[in-house]
């Protein structure tokens, strides 16, 4: 079971306000724990300045694997969760 969900974030945008350019996020109670966790997670690293300042414009994908219940099953992969973040190159005009 797993997803994934890949977007941009603007200066001043905040978790609540943005659309994913891409998602396969399903209806299923592991993927959007992991899902929404991942989305705040990715908030709170851009936010800390770790990446870059938090002015800048960021690429954000975010994917995992949710078991049921989060537990490990048989023939199927543990959870997981990846947060990949990159500051988007500035436009030059």
């Amino acid at each position: 079971m797993s997803w994934s969900a890949s977007f941009t974030v603007t200066p001043g945008m905040s978790p609540e306000e943005f659309e994913p350019s891409t998602s396969n996020v399903d209806d299923v109670d592991e993927h959007l724990d992991q899902y929404r966790e991942a989305i705040a997670s990715a908030f709170g690293i851009i936010l800390s300045g770790v990446v870059g300042e938090s002015d800048k414009t960021f690429k954000v994908q975010l994917s995992g694997h949710g078991n049921p219940n989060h537990e490990p099953q048989a023939g199927w992969s543990n959870d997981t969760v990846t947060v990949t973040i990159y500051q988007a190159p500035e436009e030059t005009s």
